[in-house]
């Protein structure tokens, strides 16, 4: 019997929050094929995700392209793909393309109604400044996501956890991660267990084997 669209989906995300990037796009690919001619933001969206994850980055934006493009009028929607399309461009080290984005997708979630997809959104802007070697104003930002974040979204609330441990001393490393290994073992997600045990035993081992 066939599967619906919607427990495709369903699988997939909880798939794709226990960091299985490669299981997830074969279930959200078959969750398009259900869709037919009938294609919908959130799926495009997903599978924009895995492309980004597995390194094709092509994929992942054509993917982001026609997300936006049928999120049409939707802002809560269209704020958290430009979220999600901002790390294509962070991983081809376009980073100022990369904030650019997220400085939208922070006026299109402006507003008391998307506090915590603002704050997620805050979280990545953290990660750009990483990326820029300014980690004093990524962990700003990290701290300002968490804020909103803590006990209302535990897949939002552990990877920005993840990104504060990339730009935190070893003492603050050690705080942050016991609460992202709860939160890791929470959601299911092992191999957020093992980055955040080697973010804090040998951090320039794990950003080079994360990226």
């Amino acid at each position: 019997m066939n599967e619906s669209y919607d427990t495709l989906m369903k699988r997939g995300e909880c798939v794709l929050n226990r960091s299985c990037p490669e299981q997830a796009l074969r279930l959200f690919l078959a969750a398009e094929k259900v869709c037919g001619h009938s294609l919908t933001a959130e799926v495009e969206q997903m599978l924009g995700i895995c492309y980004r994850l597995l390194g094709k980055y092509s994929e992942a934006t054509r993917a982001f392209e026609a997300a936006y493009r049928l999120a049409a009028k939707d802002d809560l929607h269209r704020g958290r793909i430009m979220r999600d399309w901002s790390m294509v461009l962070l991983a081809q080290k376009q980073y100022a393309d990369a904030e650019r984005y997220l400085n939208e997708s922070l006026t299109l979630l402006y507003g008391t109604d998307h506090l915590v997809e603002h704050a997620a959104t805050m979280g990545f802007l953290g990660r750009i400044y990483c990326a820029y070697g300014d980690k004093v104003t990524a962990r700003m930002y990290f701290h300002l996501a968490d804020t909103n974040l803590r006990g209302k979204a535990d897949i939002y609330e552990l990877n920005n956890l993840v990104g504060w441990m990339k730009a935190a001393p070893l003492f603050e490393r050690c705080v942050l991660g016991r609460r992202a290994w709860r939160l890791a073992g929470k959601t299911g997600n092992r191999k957020r267990q093992a980055q955040i045990a080697l973010l804090i035993v040998c951090r320039p081992l794990a950003l080079r084997i994360d990226g």
